[in-house]
């Protein structure tokens, strides 16, 4: 776990925040006193592309299409 001052942040929260391990902390102190936590955030999902979902869909309704019972007054 790391402990930084509030007056000393600016200088070290970027090196901290860079050597910040997964199962690791950052505490930031006020006179001596714990005030906030720094924690990893998880690893961002990898941005779906085009085609990605291709053939995953294996079945659609047969009436899928069809217009809903009481949306007919909403159909051009």
């Amino acid at each position: 776990m790391v402990w930084i001052a509030l007056e000393e942040i600016s200088e070290t929260l970027a090196r901290a925040i860079r050597q910040l391990g997964e199962d690791e902390e950052i505490t930031l102190t006020e006179n001596a006193r714990p005030v906030a936590r720094l924690t990893p955030l998880a690893a961002a999902p990898a941005r779906a592309r085009r085609g990605s979902l291709k053939d995953m869909i294996i079945a659609v309704a047969p009436d899928f299409d069809a217009t809903p019972d009481g949306f007919e007054d909403y159909m051009p």
